[in-house]
């Protein structure tokens, strides 16, 4: 999930939105350090990490390409 939290903060996006909509247990406010995570939740986060990746590929080269 770190990777998450540094991928949102990098585009200006909300980590706990994006980790809540993978799955609600995931952003716990008890503190909760560890967890029990299916593997139906680590496909979701992988899907989740990809998807914020391409994005930032995408951004990267408007960017790119606008300089």
């Amino acid at each position: 999930m770190k990777y998450v939290h540094e991928l949102a903060a990098t585009m200006g996006m909300d980590s706990s939105k994006i980790i809540t909509d993978v799955d609600l247990s995931l952003n716990s406010s008890d503190g909760e350090k560890t967890k029990n995570i299916s593997d139906v939740i680590l496909d979701r986060l992988n899907n989740t990490v990809e998807k914020l990746k391409e994005e930032k590929h995408k951004r990267t080269e408007k960017v790119i390409f606008l300089c």
